[in-house]
């Protein structure tokens, strides 16, 4: 039989069909600029797809989704974010998660081999069960986390932290800080509940204060490597650190903390050090109140502020310290500084036109009445105390009415109030003219060359 004979040039032209249809798979980056986007991901946007964040993004009006439950969390254990996720340090506030008896809760639920960076996650409140952290719950499977700062209120169960609930399997988190409080379970921590073995925690800190048994001020339990990092706040509940709770396996290095201890059965630095390698670690024993710990070196205010007290930390690269006035701390800020904006120290009546759009912004079931979920929105470091002073009517709600009558008088700050709607497929598409002349260039050279090979093939025949 005769075999067929195809045209080098057609051959070329059809590679060259197939590499550019291929070409918007390999180069799109999805850019999201408003909450309805961000909640698209994994709904209707590929869970394993490449984002950017090009505003920052308001997510006020994500409370009431979902019937009170707000924000949906990225990610699931049974469909895990798998793709790049770019924050490029823009702010996104006021993000609200009221999900107390589901597990995986977070900006991100589950991440398995993701890569999460520069995310500024600020003024929001995430609340779940088991796995509950401000920017992740789970993090898995050679996940990596990178300049990002969670200033979030977090409330979970076991395995809760300010920053992510549970590390597992070779996953890594650099550059991180995380600043308010949080509450949970067993193995709760400022920054991290749990870390499990081969996972490392670098250059990162915490400063919120704590409240959980088996908790710590920077992590609850550890297996994992941990090194350059420091918790601020103080922590309340038995069987709890200034730093941690357990440490059960992998090692901690150059690490400290300050914050009060205020429980039975608790320590200065650690609680308790079964199996962990714990080297050039300290604690304030003044402002802990503590002098035992099962590991570390305990020393006083004076002399955490002397760099003498930390010999073998690295001051050239790592770490600085105003002798005499200032605990050590980064040389560099941990998170970078990107096209993002952050509004920083505003509240949500801040941006409001008066108290009552305020509270209309916040009232997600509108049925007049807030929650403190709902409230803290508003007033960001509001406390339980706070709401109940503000609760006249002593019905775990506050009306308008109440807040008005406890208000001061004058006119808040103007601000934006609109919201952007949702822009569907966009793409960011800034290099495929580079891309498509490139690919085009090659095609033609592999057309050129096909020719060159068959002249040359007939001329010797």
């Amino acid at each position: 039989m005769k075999a067929m004979n195809i045209s080098p040039f057609m051959t070329a032209a059809v590679m060259t069909v197939l590499l550019l249809c291929a070409l918007p798979a390999l180069a799109a980056v999805i850019e999201i600029n408003d909450i309805d986007e961000l909640q698209l991901i994994g709904n209707g946007y590929p869970i394993d797809g490449n984002y950017v964040l090009g505003n920052n993004i308001d997510a006020r009006t994500a409370a009431g989704w979902d019937g009170g439950k707000g924000f949906k969390p990225i990610g699931s254990s049974t469909t895990p974010f798998t793709g790049t996720f770019d924050g490029a340090n823009y702010t996104i506030t006021y993000l609200i998660i009221d999900r107390a008896g589901e597990n995986y809760i977070g900006l991100f639920g589950y991440t398995s081999g993701a890569n999460i960076k520069n995310v500024v996650l600020e003024t929001s409140i995430i609340t779940g069960a088991a796995n509950t952290g401000g920017l992740a719950g789970y993090v898995d499977d050679i996940s990596s986390i990178t300049n990002c700062h969670i200033t979030a209120r977090v409330t979970g169960t076991a395995y809760t932290g300010g920053c992510t609930g549970y590390i597992n399997h070779m996953s890594s988190v650099a550059n991180c800080y995380s600043t308010d409080a949080v509450s949970g379970g067993n193995w709760t921590g400022g920054f991290a509940g749990y870390i499990n073995e081969t996972n490392s925690i670098t250059h990162c800190y915490s400063t919120g204060n704590v409240t959980a048994p088996h908790s710590g001020g920077f992590v609850g339990q550890n297996f994992g490597n941990i090194t350059h990092c420091y918790s601020t706040g103080n922590v309340t509940g038995r069987y709890s650190g200034g730093f941690m709770s357990l440490s059960s396996g992998g090692s901690i290095t150059h690490c400290y903390s300050i914050g009060n201890v205020t429980a039975t059965n608790s320590d200065g630095f650690v609680h308790e050090n079964p199996g962990g390698s714990i080297t050039g670690c300290y604690w304030d024993t003044e402002s802990s109140g503590r002098t035992n710990s099962a590991a570390g070196t305990g020393k006083t205010t004076a002399e955490m502020k002397q760099q003498a007290t930390f010999s073998t930390w690295d001051f050239i690269s790592v770490w600085n310290i105003d002798e005499d006035i200032s605990y050590p701390y980064f040389q560099i800020n941990t998170v970078t500084e990107g096209e993002g904006e952050p509004v920083e120290g505003e509240t949500l009546e801040d941006i409001a036109d008066t108290l009552e759009d305020a509270f209309d912004q916040v009232d997600s079931n509108s049925d007049g009445s807030l929650s403190i979920v709902e409230t803290a929105a508003m007033y960001p470091n509001l406390s339980p105390t706070d709401f109940d002073t503000l609760d006249l009517n002593d019905d775990s709600f506050l009306t308008l009415a109440e807040l008005q009558s406890n208000a001061n008088e004058g006119e808040t700050n103007e601000g934006e109030s609109g919201y952007a709607g949702c822009n569907k497929d966009k793409l960011n598409v800034e290099m495929l003219p580079k891309l498509l002349g490139d690919w085009l260039l090659i095609g033609l050279a592999m057309m050129v060359m096909a020719g060159w090979s068959t002249t040359g093939h007939a001329q010797k025949k």
